[in-house]
């Protein structure tokens, strides 16, 4: 039962161990490779899943496929193509599977960070690729530029995803907590 412990913090088991395991195995299996999506959206799982079995019905096989491509990638660009085109994966799932597999060379697409920076939440929605890998490459260049007062990727990341974070809940409180949306059976009062 000790060895489950890993998982309770995901995202500890993916940066610290998961990274590693990549680099050393040259692949991941469905098992890990699902453990970074649902770290980044455990609700896109299924979505992700279909995706990738309308291309390849084995999912066993189509992770080792799409994980070895990437390792064997000979830059940044043709892995982030890699799960984007060939395995038409959307770019805030592409970008935290890379960030996973490589940290020091990508950073998570993600909308809280464009909230922060104040720029390229347009980004995801783009269909060229050639446009959505400049604009990620000056996004990527934002984040470093944004969070000068940390060294690694992945730490300015999480600096303006908790920054974000803590602004908007505090516009919650501020507002009294306002219904957003209405919930089956409740009429908001």
């Amino acid at each position: 039962m000790k060895e489950f412990k890993r998982y309770y913090n995901l995202e500890k088991y993916l940066f610290e161990e998961l990274g590693e395991k990549f680099q050393r195995d040259q692949n991941l299996n469905v098992f890990d490779f699902f453990c970074i999506v649902i770290w980044k959206a455990n609700r896109a799982k299924s979505k992700v899943a279909y995706r990738i079995r309308s291309k390849e019905q084995d999912l066993e096989k189509a992770i080792m496929e799409i994980t070895q491509s990437i390792y064997q990638a000979t830059d940044d660009k043709q892995r982030l193509f890699i799960l984007m085109e060939v395995w038409k994966l959307r770019l805030p799932m592409s970008t935290a599977i890379l960030s996973v597999l490589y940290p020091d060379r990508f950073t998570v697409y993600d909308y809280r960070v464009c909230e922060q920076i104040g720029e390229y939440r347009d980004l995801g929605n783009k269909i060229n690729f050639d446009s959505i890998w400049m604009g990620y490459c000056q996004y990527k260049d934002s984040v470093h530029e944004f969070v000068a007062s940390e060294d690694q990727l992945r730490e300015k990341d999480k600096c303006l995803w908790g920054k974000s974070f803590h602004d908007d809940l505090m516009e919650d409180i501020r507002k009294g907590f306002p219904v957003k949306s209405k919930i089956s059976g409740d009429d908001g009062h």
